[in-house]
């Protein structure tokens, strides 16, 4: 009895709408700006270098030595001299180039985004046990019963 009774009241229980609804709306603007600046410059240098040393260098070499009263030796005179001329001459010459090149890009982006969602949702919740309609079930389902019930007792009564 309790099982029918529980499956009778799970059968007939409160109901329950939802109604859900949503809306999306996106919105994108973008710019974007690009500027270009490119230099190039080149620079020549040239160089020359004339010069002339003259070296000149003079060595003197003198030895004199006078003795006696009894050291010995009486005279030695040399005398020697060292002359030496040199002239250098430089000749240097040289050129350099140098080329700078720069190239400059700015570039500017801006993205906007709007985003908009709506959601909608509508909740519909009857409490009652039993609605609408579901009164015929409720009261089919209680006939069952008693019918069975009193088939049982019938059945009961008579083999008694």
């Amino acid at each position: 009895m309790a099982y029918l009774l529980i499956g009778t009241l799970a059968f007939a229980s409160c109901r329950s709408n939802r109604d859900f609804n949503s809306t999306a709306e996106t919105h994108t603007e973008g710019a974007s700006t690009a500027s270009s600046v490119q230099k190039d410059s080149t620079s020549a240098q040239a160089h020359r270098r004339d010069s002339t040393s003259d070296i000149s260098s003079e060595k003197q070499y003198l030895r004199t030595t006078w003795y006696r009263p009894d050291g010995t030796i009486r005279k030695i005179q040399e005398s020697g001299r060292e002359a030496e001329r040199a002239r250098v001459a430089v000749h240097d010459t040289g050129s350099s180039d140098v080329h700078v090149s720069e190239a400059k890009v700015d570039s500017t982006a801006a993205i906007s985004t709007q985003a908009k969602e709506i959601i909608h949702e509508d909740v519909n919740n009857d409490s009652r046990p039993v609605q609408g309609s579901e009164w015929g079930w409720f009261a089919a389902a209680f006939v069952l019963v008693v019918i069975v019930f009193g088939y049982w007792e019938y059945r009961k009564r008579i083999n008694n």
